[in-house]
Parts: C-alpha cells; structure tokens; sequence
C-alpha cells in the first residue's frame, strides 16, 4: 500500500467516524411532525439547512432539511420536480404546512452550495 492510498484509508475512516458521531447527535435532536405543527402554531422560525435528492427504491424524492431556533432538526419530503428551485422547495413548504413566508429562511451556505453545484452541470 502506498503511503498515499493509506493517508487516503485514513481520512476515509476519519470522515466515516465524524458522519457517525454527528449522525447520533441529529438523531438526538430530530423533532416530530406533530412538535413541528406546535412550532408552527407558535410563529417559530425555521431555515432550510439541506436538500438531498435521496433514491432507495428507483422512484426518487426530495428530503429537506429544516432547523429550529433550538437547534433541532426536521425531516420532510417535497416533490421530485422541485428539485432545482431553492425558492420553489420554499414556497412549497409555506403552502403545505402553512407556515409563513416570512419565518422560513434558507441558509446561506445552501444558497452557496447549490448555486455551484448547478454551476458546474450547465451547459457551454
């Protein structure tokens, strides 16, 4: 093995380590539809922290991320064909679960994120 393909085997377990401890900590910190509704109800802000286009039995869908101001996390599914429009998936979540326009943000670093991420796939 090179000293390369080691460092390499390193990182890798380094990173599957790190994904695992924080995945324990989102789970911890993972809220129900029903606790949602409450924040809803109570004019609580969420931001969109990540869109995942997840595809485990073939048909795909779209898994957004939400965070709360006292940093837990939400979960939700939205329509496949949103999948290229940021403000699309926003209004989408105002419309289906009624929450205002106003107290749903989508963080900085996804905007970052996404805007390279379609960047890099257009066509010359």
């Amino acid at each position: 093995m090179h000293l390369f393909d080691r460092e390499q085997e390193i990182r890798k377990n380094l990173a599957w380590e790190q994904w695992r401890g924080s995945k324990d900590r989102i789970m911890e910190n993972r809220i129900n539809e029903d606790y949602f509704r409450k924040l809803i109800a109570s004019g609580s802000t969420f931001t969109i922290i990540s869109v995942i286009k997840d595809n485990p039995d073939g048909t795909g869908r779209l898994r957004v991320k939400l965070a709360t101001p006292d940093r837990k996390y939400l979960s939700l599914e939205v329509p496949l064909e949103l999948e290229k429009n940021l403000s699309a998936i926003k209004e989408w979540l105002c419309k289906n679960y009624g929450v205002s326009q106003d107290t749903v943000t989508i963080s900085e670093s996804l905007k970052i994120a996404w805007r390279t991420e379609f960047i890099g796939r257009r066509e010359v």
